[in-house]
């Protein structure tokens, strides 16, 4: 359950991370990295 809550707590420390940013920029950076992971 403590891991759980982790992950997910670094989970929204990302997004917010996220947030900070242009939102478009983001997307588009995150739409290639996954292309590139799949």
């Amino acid at each position: 359950m403590s891991v759980h809550k982790r992950c997910s707590y670094r989970v929204m420390n990302m997004w917010k991370f996220m947030q900070s940013f242009d939102q478009y920029n983001v997307s588009f950076h995150l739409l290639q990295v996954s292309s590139h992971m799949f």
